[in-house]
């Protein structure tokens, strides 16, 4: 039977965690708060605990999470028996990165069909470049509903 995890381990994990956001143009900040609530315990934390467990100001954990919550990824939860506000990452964060992706792949592929009809009588050689990246897009938008839908059926058949 292996150890628990020592705070070190665990203060690691955030780290990497907030690098592997800012590898993909993200703040540090964002990554390290969702990977603190991945693993914190309780998972609720307020904006205190958040600003000592990840060493930020409250100013910080402050905009991240207001980021977070118009993204959709945390929510806020009561406190029992506190009138502090607690955040917790949303069971369905996930599945809700995906449908925004769905949405914006929708928009891409609109718009770039838009410069398909003005093109509509280049040279074919001109119009690929353009038709790849539409037919990209439109591929992504159709894909990502079968995905999250796939990952729920695989959830629930692990249940």
């Amino acid at each position: 039977m292996s150890q628990a995890p020592s705070n070190l381990e665990l203060r690691r994990f955030i780290e990497e965690i907030g690098l592997a956001f800012s590898l993909a143009g993200g703040p540090p900040m964002t990554g390290r708060l969702l990977g603190h609530l991945l693993i914190c315990e309780p998972a609720e934390q307020t904006a205190a605990e958040l600003a000592d467990a990840l060493q930020a100001s409250r100013g910080s954990i402050s905009t991240t999470s207001r980021q977070l919550l118009q993204a959709g990824l945390i929510e806020k939860v009561p406190r029992p028996g506190s009138r502090a506000i607690a955040y917790r990452l949303r069971d369905d964060a996930w599945e809700h990165i995906l449908k925004g992706r769905e949405a914006h792949f929708r928009i891409i592929r609109q718009r770039a069909e838009q410069g398909l009809a003005l093109l509509e009588h280049a040279p074919a050689a001109r119009r690929a470049r353009l038709q790849r990246f539409v037919d990209f897009y439109r591929f992504f938008e159709q894909a990502f509903p079968r995905l999250v839908q796939e990952f729920l059926d695989t959830l629930e058949s692990e249940s």
